[in-house]
């Protein structure tokens, strides 16, 4: 398929964007647990997906054990 995309272009329904599931657990998921202030949305944004990131990667450290 990627040598018919470099030949003739990409197909127009074809998009190498970031699909709306990604867009989801990036900001929307986060966004639905902030105060919704338009000066600290962004930051508590972050401060959420850190905190997700965090613990999915202390539950695989301790997977093994449980």
């Amino acid at each position: 398929m990627l040598y018919y995309m470099m030949k003739f272009g990409k197909a127009k329904n074809f998009s190498g964007q970031m699909g709306e599931r990604a867009l989801k657990k990036v900001v929307k998921d986060p966004a639905e647990n902030t105060q919704h202030r338009a000066n600290k949305l962004d930051e508590q944004c972050a401060q959420r997906v850190f905190e997700t990131e965090a613990l999915e990667w202390a539950y695989e450290d301790i997977k093994p054990w449980l």
